[in-house]
């Protein structure tokens, strides 16, 4: 689809991510590059604070219905939701591996996952590596 407006992808945006121990909002906010669109803005910022969570828990902090959230990223992006969302935890995932104070257990509750087991099929199937190779 071809877009008469700048549509970002997660490299445009991702700048670093923060320590699980700093919780500011505004820490957040300066975890990304400013698009100049407050929506976009604001779900990467909550993307970064909370990490993996469905479409209706993102949806629900700004406000929206989850079809509405799904609509926009992919308008603004030229990315599918979930293409989004995996290619900036992706991002997360390489830059958190680089801090000495992570471990793959402490990255993987930082990204939002339940358990190890489903960050490492995440890292196995979308970055096409085992995560201890990563580091």
């Amino acid at each position: 689809m071809y877009a008469n407006f700048k549509q970002y992808k997660p490299i445009d945006i991702f700048r670093t991510c923060i320590p699980a121990e700093d919780t500011s909002d505004n820490r957040f906010e300066e975890c990304n590059h400013k698009t100049g669109c407050v929506f976009l803005d604001l779900f990467v910022t909550h993307l970064t604070k909370y990490g993996l969570k469905s479409g209706r828990f993102h949806a629900s902090l700004l406000g929206i219905t989850q079809t509405e959230l799904f609509f926009t990223v992919q308008t603004l992006t030229g990315l599918s939701y979930t293409d989004f969302i995996h290619g900036y935890l992706e991002l997360m995932v390489r830059e958190l591996i680089k801090k000495p104070e992570y471990d793959l257990k402490k990255i993987s509750k930082r990204l939002g996952y339940h358990s190890y087991s489903g960050f490492y099929r995440f890292v196995s199937r979308n970055m096409k590596e085992k995560p201890s190779w990563l580091m």
